[in-house]
């Protein structure tokens, strides 16, 4: 639709453009300084899975996201992928619950 010119990108909201539409602004370079917000995707397991099987499943992931033709398709898509270690996933995690307990308590946001 914005490629069509059917509607009209303002920002994308991400740290840097998105190379699908590089274009199109980060709605920080439009105007809302520190704004930031990524979609990401992880697989959680329950808690006490033995770490060995948490090792597979991750190899087993990060193998297949590598592979060039789910790359071409995500890429098109405009999703880049990080393929991140357990490790790396749980600190991305950790950092995403702080930053938006932030907004929820600024925004005064309640479950009632």
């Amino acid at each position: 639709m914005i490629k069509a010119g059917k509607v009209k990108a303002l920002g994308t909201s991400g740290l840097k453009r998105s190379p699908v539409l590089p274009d199109v602004p980060t709605i920080a370079e439009a105007g809302v300084p520190g704004y930031e917000v990524d979609v990401w995707y992880g697989l959680f397991a329950p808690r006490g899975t033995p770490k060995n099987v948490v090792a597979k499943i991750a190899a087993e992931v990060s193998r297949s996201v590598k592979s060039p033709e789910l790359q071409e398709r995500l890429n098109g898509l405009g999703v880049e992928v990080a393929g991140t270690t357990p490790a790396e996933f749980k600190t991305l995690f950790s950092k995403e619950i702080e930053k938006w307990e932030k907004v929820v308590a600024a925004a005064r946001i309640s479950m009632d």
